[in-house]
């Protein structure tokens, strides 16, 4: 159904119908599953657009990459990450793609440094 507007130009209305697109897909979503020894494993992960941030109600500014989805019991869930959190580095690097995030999710150093934005607040935290 598409949306109407009235328009009272004259003493009779007019009434259109306006079509409204979707919010653009600027980067591949490209979702991501994040799997192996690591604090994000059990997260789905995937690159912000503004389709993407509108469908999570998230501001259209929002970059980076964002976690959509939690498997219950999963190591993410238990570390307390939650859907919306955007991952902003890990380990000092900037995670900028999905991509970028499930290679590092690769390594298994002794200490991990993850700096999320939740609810527009940075917050930094360690994992061993």
């Amino acid at each position: 159904m598409s949306p109407r507007l009235q328009s009272v130009k004259t003493v009779r209305p007019t009434i259109s119908s306006l079509r409204l697109q979707e919010a653009p897909e600027t980067s591949p979503r490209d979702e991501r599953l994040i799997e192996g020894r690591n604090p994000f494993s059990g997260a789905v992960v995937g690159n912000l657009s503004p389709r993407l941030a509108d469908e999570l109600r998230m501001p259209a500014s929002s970059q980076g990459v964002v976690i959509t989805q939690i498997n219950r019991g999963s190591p993410a869930a238990r570390v307390g990450f939650r859907p919306k959190d955007i991952i902003i580095a890990v380990n000092g690097t900037p995670i900028d793609k999905s991509t970028t995030l499930e290679t590092i999710a690769k390594d298994d150093p002794s200490l991990w440094r993850v700096e999320i934005e939740r609810d527009g607040q940075r917050i930094r935290q360690f994992f061993r």
